[in-house]
């Protein structure tokens, strides 16, 4: 049986300013348990950007579902012999449902929520033009990283638009980035959801595989360790996970994130994990 965890917290230099939380974030089990769908996004904190978190929640609302849509059709898939084109075809079309639903929803919103007198004010000081789809999706602008994974096949799927990090420790405890850093990001600059042509800045990563941990987390939380360091912290968290239960985990991570964002990015910090704890226990016994 899998575990799921998920902290989201507000930033330190956020708090500061009394602004916010701009990430959302799920992780949670399937009715069998037998699959684990994480996800977090976050939302763009500049000025302009003043309706991120309601786009951030939508984000990974959205990815979710489609997650669990996708699930329905993986069994089919994995007997199949052209199996990798068609979970070529699939993730693809999943990134392209991501943006097309989202940016739907964020236009629902906007039209049914019409810019407070404050919002006004700040859209002309700023000079945006929301006359335009482009700057409506913006205001509402995030990340987001979703995961599956189903150990039964096994298999799992990484999907990632923008900063953050995709981190697994495979079924010898050994970490890698399913989905690499992109290079071209950081010092402010991130890719999004209301990015122009959004859906070719999506990366993607699969595989048959088992594992012992798969995690996603945003960029407050990943800027706030040494690249050397973030596994160590991942291997905490399971260690904890085979001698207390999610709940004390959760709790304790609470408490230890808004320490990590003073200490680290300042940023807003959040982070979601499946971790396959009777494979981990059964791996050690032997």
């Amino acid at each position: 049986m899998l575990t799921a965890i998920k902290v989201s917290e507000q930033g330190f230099s956020h708090k500061a300013i009394n602004k916010p939380c701009q990430d959302s974030i799920c992780a949670g089990l399937n009715n069998k348990k037998t699959y684990s769908i994480i996800a977090v996004a976050d939302g763009h904190g500049g000025e302009k950007y003043f309706r991120s978190q309601i786009g951030s929640n939508y984000a990974v609302s959205i990815a979710k579902d489609l997650m669990v849509k996708f699930v329905g059709n993986l069994k089919g898939i994995s007997i199949s012999s052209n199996r990798d084109s068609l979970l070529e075809e699939n993730a693809k079309l999943i990134e392209a449902r991501i943006v097309y639903k989202w940016r739907e929803q964020v236009k629902n919103d906007f039209l049914a929520n019409k810019l407070t007198q404050e919002e006004k004010e700040l859209c002309n000081s700023l000079k945006l033009d929301i006359n335009t789809d482009e700057q409506i999706y913006s205001i509402y602008g995030t990340t987001l990283l979703v995961s599956l994974y189903c150990p039964a096949f096994p298999f799992f799927l990484s999907i990632q638009i923008g900063d953050g990090l995709t981190f697994a420790l495979d079924c010898d405890d050994k970490d890698y980035l399913p989905i690499p850093e992109d290079e071209s990001l950081g010092f402010g600059l991130t890719t999004s959801l209301c990015s122009k042509n959004a859906t070719d800045h999506f990366r993607h990563f699969y595989n048959y595989r088992k594992l012992n941990a798969l995690t996603v987390c945003t960029d407050g939380v990943a800027d706030s360790f040494a690249k050397d360091k973030y596994g160590d912290f991942i291997r905490k968290i399971k260690n904890n996970l085979l001698e207390h239960d999610e709940k004390s985990v959760n709790i304790e991570l609470q408490d230890f994130l808004p320490k990590l964002s003073e200490q680290g990015s300042g940023d807003d910090v959040s982070l979601a994990g499946i971790f396959d704890i009777p494979k981990i226990k059964k791996d050690i016994k032997k």
